[in-house]
């Protein structure tokens, strides 16, 4: 009998407090972490500019990112048996 590879998608989100890592079952969850994030985050870092409504996960975490402050990162991971 042959057993299908299961997969797992680990979410890493890095910050000046440390990491806090999530695991999803698909990847569009993993990656609406990353919104939600944004979202929560935005006017903290970004007070005078609107929260986009398309791509604010990106344009976050692009200038966090580069500012050394904020990363998030998705892996897919094998299950094991």
């Amino acid at each position: 009998m042959s057993e299908q590879t299961e997969y797992v998608y680990v979410a890493r989100y890095t910050h000046k407090h440390g990491m806090d890592v999530h695991v999803f079952r698909t990847e569009e969850s993993a990656n609406q972490l990353a919104d939600e994030i944004a979202k929560d985050y935005w006017t903290y870092h970004f007070p005078n500019t609107p929260i986009p409504t398309e791509g604010a996960a990106e344009a976050y975490f692009n200038f966090l990112g580069e500012q050394g402050e904020e990363w998030f990162e998705v892996e897919r991971v094998e299950v094991l048996p």
